[in-house]
């Protein structure tokens, strides 16, 4: 088998895994999942009523119960972890989701009113040359202090799971509270640029396979550059053979290496730029040579290190993160801007819910919840690539009734949670008019922060 075949064999051995259908994800899980084995979900769920009932009377005895389908991150049909609870698990006070989402929507409208406070004593400045630069900024700073409260943590536990939930996610579930309470946008689209990328690191993987077989195998690589692979690079825009300015370097370089180190077949390096072209990506041949220099580095890094790079935030006070940070080249970015876009959907459902249609709260026996966290891989090449066009699975969280469940529906316990119910209730019909005053002291100080620079 010679060389080119080989590569393109890997190539497709890559994307053939890691590239699968999905297949779920978009709707109600129930549904969904109703005839994975016995009974779908909902089977599995009554399995651990069943182990609780030959203890306690689930009629008569407060027995929080809930079950948890994990995710499915290697055949990408179910990127959702979906946790199904009974009213008494959605509703005690040990990390619950209802008590915990009540508490931090008070710990939301408290944070605000100190930074107004502050404000308006002139004690707190919001950075920011537009009113939508101050409103995100001003967001991410309340964001930050919002992650350090206790019903953060909490909430926290009571959607992703008591053991799956990490003190790192506090900021990503603070924000999509923010997100959810104030309506933000968040730009979720993939960079191209870092497509593109992604795609020269597999490139430059598959070769590095490819050429390390060769050796094993007793072959001995050719040397120096076909006439094939000349053109290909004078056609997009590399001047080969020339001398190298500084403003030539990174792309003569990245010619150097697809081509004196690991001598891409011309057929591969047609493919990858006839896909760039397709995404909308000019001057595809720099695009390539530079992201050559992006793979081996990559490589380097994993190899010697298996470093990561991890971001860390800044508390309070000109914060930078989710709420105000700035493209999507970074593929851990676009993934945590997804992440809080679906924490923020998902808790918008459950208040819609309790505000607008409260009695099929009251009738329900369950909370489903299904949330894609969007926890993939953002170093391995090929992966990087998948991930990035990867679309974010619909989140879920609802009350229902469903039969055959032993646990109690909320309206037989109506006396006992009505009241959360109803607070939650007013704090979210009083939320439009406060974040329009919000708003529009931020307006104003944007106004007054420019005439103070004129």
């Amino acid at each position: 088998m010679n060389k080119s075949k080989l590569l393109a064999l890997v190539l497709s051995f890559n994307f053939g895994i890691f590239g699968g259908n999905t297949l779920a994800g978009n709707g109600d899980p129930l549904k969904e999942h109703a005839n994975e084995g016995k009974g779908g979900l909902v089977g599995k769920y009554i399995q651990e009523e069943q182990k609780f009932a030959k203890i306690y009377d689930l009629k008569k005895t407060s027995s929080a119960i809930s079950y948890r389908r994990k995710e499915d991150f290697f055949g990408y049909d179910e990127l959702r972890a979906i946790t199904l609870h009974n009213v008494y698990s959605a509703f005690s006070e040990h990390d619950s989701i209802i008590p915990s989402y009540y508490e931090a929507i008070k710990d939301t409208f408290e944070i605000l009113g100190q930074y107004i406070f502050e404000i308006n004593n002139g004690r707190y400045q919001v950075n920011g040359e537009t009113q939508d630069e101050v409103l995100r900024n001003f967001c991410a700073d309340v964001g930050a202090e919002l992650s350090k409260r206790s019903s953060i943590v909490r909430l926290g536990r009571g959607l992703y799971g008591h053991d799956v939930f990490k003190s790192d996610n506090c900021i990503d579930i603070a924000n999509g509270v923010i997100v959810s309470l104030m309506g933000l946008s968040l730009d979720l689209r993939y960079s191209k640029v870092g497509l593109a990328l992604d795609l020269i690191d597999v490139l430059l993987w598959v070769a590095t396979i490819v050429t390390m077989g060769c050796s094993f195998a007793g072959h001995t690589a050719k040397v120096g550059v076909t006439a094939a692979n000349k053109a290909f690079w004078v056609n997009n825009g590399i001047r080969v053979g020339q001398g190298v300015g500084k403003a030539n370097l990174l792309r003569n370089g990245g010619y150097k290496i697809l081509n004196g180190i690991y001598q891409v077949a011309p057929d591969a390096l047609n493919a990858v730029s006839t896909f760039l072209k397709s995404i909308g990506v000019k001057a595809t041949g720099k695009v390539m040579a530079a992201g050559a220099i992006s793979g081996v580095t990559l490589i380097a890094k994993e190899v010697v290190s298996g470093a990561k790079d991890i971001t860390v935030y800044n508390l309070a006070k000109n914060s930078k993160n989710t709420l105000n940070s700035d493209g999507n080249f970074c593929l851990s970015v676009q993934l945590t801007k997804q992440r809080v876009r679906n924490i923020a959907d998902a808790l918008q459902q459950l208040g819609n819910q309790i505000a607008y249609n409260k009695n099929e709260v009251l009738n329900s026996n369950l909370l489903v919840c299904a949330l894609d966290r969007r926890n993939l891989n953002t170093w391995f090449p090929g992966l990087c690539a998948i991930n990035r066009v990867n679309e974010p699975q619909t989140s879920f969280l609802k009350f229902v009734e469903v039969s055959g469940i032993i646990s109690p529906t909320i309206g037989e316990r109506k006396d006992r949670f009505l009241e959360i119910l109803n607070t939650i209730e007013e704090l979210l019909k009083r939320n439009e008019e406060f974040f329009k005053y919000v708003k529009q002291i931020l307006s104003g100080q944007s106004i007054n922060n420019n005439e103070e620079g004129k």
